[in-house]
């Protein structure tokens, strides 16, 4: 019902224009490894899979699969990393406490989430404003 962070695979490219695929015994930093509960759904759909392997594609395969379902779906164009600014943006709205949507996240500061991860939006940015209207013009008696 988790899923265990605890190391990464890096793609290091030659000269020559290969890759090599380099999986790292720690994630980059202590708060990177992590465990992430998952929703009954995506678990069954795990079990379901002959030896466990979510994917065995290499990050830049992924990707370009990532981009064609983005695509076939109706979405602007959005990349697999574009997944860690979604989540951090929905942690906000929703009012998670930093804390908590660092440790889900993987980041060492709440600076670097809140700088580089979080972004808002329109429609939740309309009803903030006018929870500020409201609360200045109930003081006001507009």
């Amino acid at each position: 019902g988790h899923v265990h962070i605890d190391r990464v695979i890096v793609t290091v490219r030659g000269e020559d224009g290969s890759s090599q695929h380099i999986e790292k015994n720690a994630a980059k930093t202590t708060e990177s490894k992590r465990s992430i509960k998952v929703p009954p759904p995506v678990q069954a759909l795990v079990d379901a899979l002959p030896d466990g392997y979510i994917t065995t594609r290499t990050g830049v395969k992924l990707s370009q699969s990532f981009k064609r379902l983005i695509s076939r779906a109706g979405y602007p164009g959005m990349t697999f990393h574009d997944l860690r600014h979604v989540n951090a943006s929905v942690m906000l709205m929703l009012g998670v406490p930093d804390k908590y949507a660092m440790e889900r996240g993987g980041w060492s500061t709440s600076a670097v989430m809140k700088r580089i991860y979080q972004e808002t939006y329109s429609s939740e940015r309309e009803r903030v404003d006018t929870l500020i209207d409201d609360f200045f013009g109930r003081i006001y008696g507009c």
